[in-house]
């Protein structure tokens, strides 16, 4: 497979899981974010030292009831598999702003 047919899939399945995203994104702000903004063409397999195995990172505005900026994440999305995902195992993701 090659990279492009990769990323097309690994974005085709954050997308399919955006509601699992997002709710995770307003538990953890306490629910003031009405709304998420999903920037697709961030989506990369990425690697690092704090994590074991590699996982998919997307960045996300978050915007309050009153569609004023409140946030900026760079999420951590740790799938079963970083090519062929097909479930979502852990979530988490750092502040930007």
């Amino acid at each position: 497979m090659n990279e492009k047919e990769s990323h097309e899939r690994q974005v085709a399945f954050l997308q399919a899981h955006e509601a699992q995203i997002t709710r995770f994104i307003q538990t953890k702000e306490a629910s003031t974010v009405a709304k998420v903004e999903y920037n697709w063409r961030t989506v990369a397999a990425q690697s690092s030292m704090v994590y074991e195995y590699p996982y998919l990172a997307v960045d996300v505005t978050c915007y309050n009831n009153k569609h004023k900026q409140i946030d900026c994440y760079r999420m951590s999305i740790h799938p079963d598999n970083v090519d062929h995902p097909t479930a979502i195992l852990n979530i988490d993701g750092i502040d930007v702003d």
